[in-house]
């Protein structure tokens, strides 16, 4: 049976009688319907049906999510959707064989494509009231990032074989969050993928998968074990705080143990000089006339006042030359 979505002059999608209709590159073409092939497929044609045929049923579960979350790309020269996109990429690195199976690496599965950072998820696990708990890092930011970009969370239950998701669920400054699953994902195995969105929704970021979560009856011993580990982290905390601590201490100390002490000196104490006494040259300059620079005993006497006769000069007391007139 065939479809006419644009009325009666529209493109044909689907099988009239022997004549198929289908769309490529944008145009509407019809062909023969092909006839049955009754040769056996070769075992690398099995294996690539194998494959393609889980892949298609598991992201047609992702299929809404994915198409709104990847950007437009040519895909063997014509314009892919995200499923179609997704596809492609499991084909080629996606798959893994278990005792001859095709199976899904899960953690190869990109949910989302986009350049906004993501936000490092440092732990997801159930509380005891049965809530899911996620708790992140902003450590990497760039132009991009805003305290606004908001969280959700993709979910898929093995066991149901179901997918949920919960949209902004949480801002990117609030670094957790607590959130409730579908009611009847009471236990088993849930895997996660987070996704951030810019608040106008026109930034997204890449999908990161989390890994699995155990939901249920083991979910206390997760979070015992979760407690451990933190209790053991704040201990080795406490451990690197006290080492330096006691390195802070040692750089202060001026005083070290790997250094001897120097053995103290015998030095003689200091001893003053003895006093010498000057000895004044009072010796007589052999020109000076007697009695012009007196002894020492008349420098404390009073200056007699010379009289009217007395030598006032060198010259005047000298007598007088035999050649004068």
């Amino acid at each position: 049976m065939a479809e006419i979505k644009d009325g009666i002059l529209g493109g044909v999608h689907g099988t009239v009688g022997t004549v198929v209709g289908f769309m490529w590159r944008g145009r509407y073409f019809i062909r023969s319907k092909p006839s049955k092939s009754h040769k056996l497929a070769t075992e690398a044609q099995v294996l690539q049906r194998s494959k393609l045929g889980v892949l298609s049923s598991f992201v047609s579960k992702f299929k809404d999510f994915i198409n709104e979350h990847y950007p437009q790309a040519l895909l063997n020269n014509k314009m892919a959707t995200g499923k179609e996109q997704l596809i492609s990429m499991l084909m080629k690195e996606g798959i893994v064989n278990v005792e001859g199976e095709p199976c899904i690496d899960i953690a190869k599965v990109l949910v989302s494509i986009g350049p906004l950072p993501p936000a490092v998820i440092k732990k997801i696990n159930q509380l005891k009231t049965g809530r899911i708990k996620v708790q992140w890092d902003n450590s990497i930011t760039n132009v991009l990032t805003k305290n606004t970009d908001r969280l959700s969370i993709i979910a898929y239950r093995e066991s149901l074989d179901l997918v949920a998701e919960i949209s902004a669920i949480a801002k990117r400054e609030d670094r957790y969050v607590h959130f409730d699953l579908p009611k009847e994902w009471k236990e088993g195995k849930v895997h996660f993928w987070s996704v951030w969105k810019s608040a106008d929704d026109k930034v997204i970021s890449t999908s990161a998968y989390h890994g699995i979560t155990q939901l249920g009856d083991n979910s206390e011993q997760l979070i015992e074990e979760g407690k451990s580990q933190e209790s053991y982290s704040e201990l080795e905390n406490e451990v690197l705080v006290a080492e330096k601590r006691e390195v802070i201490k040692l750089s202060v100390s001026t005083k070290r143990e790997d250094v001897k002490e120097k053995e103290p000196l015998d030095i003689e104490q200091h001893k003053e000089p003895e006093k010498v006494g000057l000895i004044e040259n009072i010796s007589k300059k052999k020109w000076a006339p007697p009695g012009f620079y007196g002894s020492e005993k008349s420098r404390d006497k009073e200056v007699v006042p010379l009289g009217e006769n007395a030598a006032r000069s060198v010259l005047e007391a000298m007598p007088p030359s035999l050649d004068s007139d």
